[in-house]
């Protein structure tokens, strides 16, 4: 019931808190850390507190609902990221700038991160989720072959689902 009431209460707000430092996957988990602002559909501003510790697991928070079907193993799921880097609290990159968002093919073994392949399962249109991606799930320790994100990097996704495609 609690967790109901907190994702009540973020989607109302428009403004969104994800609990880090600590194993959180469960959707609505404590609100005490990142910071989430702005409404689905636009690119939101992330904030990542210089004091809170980075999780050591993934974590996956539903910041608002969307509409059915939730997104399975086998799926195409279209939707726009924006990615901030945990250390040094910067946004890397988003599909807002392109204005075209990423298409994810065959989720769970789809040519991404593993902290996406896991944390998107259940992803829905309309939707929009908070992964924090450990380095092990993410880039590891050789980071981008550009070295735009160094090794061992926690990464700070919001998605925003567009699209949910089922497996035919």
């Amino acid at each position: 019931m609690r967790s109901l009431l907190v994702a009540a209460a973020i989607t109302v707000l428009g403004t969104s808190v994800v609990a880090c430092g600590e194993n959180s996957n469960n959707i609505g988990s404590n609100p005490t850390c990142v910071k989430v602002e702005g409404e689905p559909g636009s690119q939101p501003k992330i904030t990542v507190p210089a004091d809170c510790k980075a999780p050591k697991d993934l974590v996956s928070a539903d910041l608002r609902f969307g509409d059915d079907p939730a997104a399975r193993k086998g799926d195409n799921v279209l939707a726009h990221y924006t990615l901030y880097t945990w250390s040094d609290h910067k946004l890397q990159e988003t599909s807002y700038k392109a204005g075209k968002p990423f298409e994810v093919e065959d989720l769970g073994e789809a040519p991404v991160i593993d902290g996406w392949n896991e944390g998107m399962i259940g992803v829905r249109a309309k939707g929009r989720r908070l992964l924090i991606v450990p380095p092990a799930k993410g880039y590891g320790p050789g980071g981008t072959g550009d070295g735009s994100i160094k090794g061992n990097e926690t990464l700070v996704f919001v998605i925003d689902t567009v699209k949910v495609s089922p497996k035919k």
